[in-house]
């Protein structure tokens, strides 16, 4: 998974307004004091993974089916973290 630390300088960090009517590409989370950056394209990585690691042990048959599901599932529980802590700090 790529996490970006925000606190420094990064290299074409291009960081708009977080879409909340559609499909979110990245989330932005406070972690120890600082901001990350979790992106949707770091998750579908980790997710692909686990998918195949899942497929051998006979856990599913369908790879992509599962990656996309735990893609969605992981990205919406980022954004509920972050709806928390955007509470938690109001």
């Amino acid at each position: 998974m790529s996490i970006q630390n925000l606190g420094q300088p990064l290299a074409n960090n291009n960081i708009g307004p977080l879409n909340n009517a559609g499909e979110v590409g990245s989330v932005l989370l406070n972690f120890n004091q600082k901001k990350v950056k979790v992106e949707k394209g770091g998750v579908k990585e980790m997710a692909r993974g686990l998918a195949k690691i899942m497929k051998d042990l006979g856990e599913t048959n369908d790879e992509e089916k599962f990656a996309e599901d735990i893609t969605e599932d992981l990205m919406e529980a980022f954004k509920k973290v972050k709806e928390r802590q955007e509470k938690k700090n109001k």
